[in-house]
């Protein structure tokens, strides 16, 4: 029964089709979809303005969905105005095997800002995060932090390539460095951006040395010099690297430090509990 041009205390319009013959039913709480050839579309319209509205009580919706010729459910859309936090209008997009949901969310009483998220709970996990003023984030892009924290004794000197271990994390997002060997295993493939100093002392005899970042793909040698043209017997000096390479998933990447010259390995790995002296980080780029 209409009242004033609305239906009443039936839930959904069901637009079907049997055998061909197209129809409207009330009584249904479920939206059949009807067979169209290509080209043909279907148009909603109201006498406001070309617009579609819904009203109800709590979480107003328009919900599309997707059906196959047995009646099953592929793909559906919702287009949520607000649900019970009024700041948050967003859409949901999911087919059979997952679910997406993106639009705008509150950051305080007076801004807002738009999330994409892998998630059928709106501005929950999210992947990618725009603010009103224009900055873009991307929470869980894979990036690590770690460094040395206390001095290691003997590492180099006498042409032993030693792997640097970097046991402290500042963070890690993917959980992909390993703080006992040092090594960090890609996630995805992608280009990764690599940054790493490493700190030694006690040198009296060196006559070369270098810092590298071996890949799984290449290793790239940074830093080659004698320590001792550069420093004063006693002192500290640093090597240095700065690498953008390509990675697949899977790949591996570390430093190496080593120092020749040396009657044995005498020279030490600088770390400190606070200050970062020894350090490695990385983040996926694209």
């Amino acid at each position: 029964m209409a009242v004033n041009n609305a239906i009443n205390n039936r839930g959904m319009i069901n637009i079907f089709d049997v055998y061909n013959q197209y129809g409207i039913n009330i009584m249904s709480n479920t939206i059949q979809g009807i067979p169209f050839g290509n080209g043909t579309a279907i148009n909603l319209l109201s006498t406001n303005t070309n617009k579609i509205t819904t009203t109800c009580s709590a979480n107003p919706k328009i919900l599309v969905k997707a059906f196959d010729n047995v009646n099953t459910a592929h793909c559906s859309m919702i287009v949520k105005a607000t649900d019970t936090d009024t700041s948050n209008a967003y859409y949901e997009l999911s087919t059979t095997t997952n679910t997406w949901t993106f639009g705008s969310a509150p950051i305080t009483a007076a801004s807002t800002k738009m999330v994409l998220s892998p998630s059928a709970t709106f501005n929950t996990d999210n992947v990618m995060e725009i603010q009103e003023t224009g900055e873009v984030n991307f929470p869980l892009q894979p990036a690590f932090s770690a460094r040395t924290n206390a001095d290691v004794t003997n590492v180099t000197g006498n042409s032993t390539a030693y792997t640097v271990i970097f046991n402290t994390e500042r963070y890690d997002i993917g959980s992909d460095f390993n703080v006992a060997t040092g090594i960090h295993t890609a996630g995805v493939t992608g280009k990764f951006h690599y940054v790493s100093n490493v700190c030694l002392r006690s040198f009296t005899a060196a006559t070369a040395g270098n810092l590298r970042l071996v890949t799984s793909n290449r290793t790239f040698y940074c830093n080659q010099m004698n320590p001792l043209v550069v420093m004063t017997s006693g002192q500290l000096t640093s090597w240095f690297v700065d690498v953008l390479t390509d990675m697949d998933s899977g790949d591996t990447a570390y430093m190496v430090i080593v120092v020749v010259g040396e009657a044995s390995n005498i020279c030490d790995l600088v770390g400190n509990a606070t200050k970062a002296y020894s350090y490695f980080t990385g983040e996926l780029i694209c």
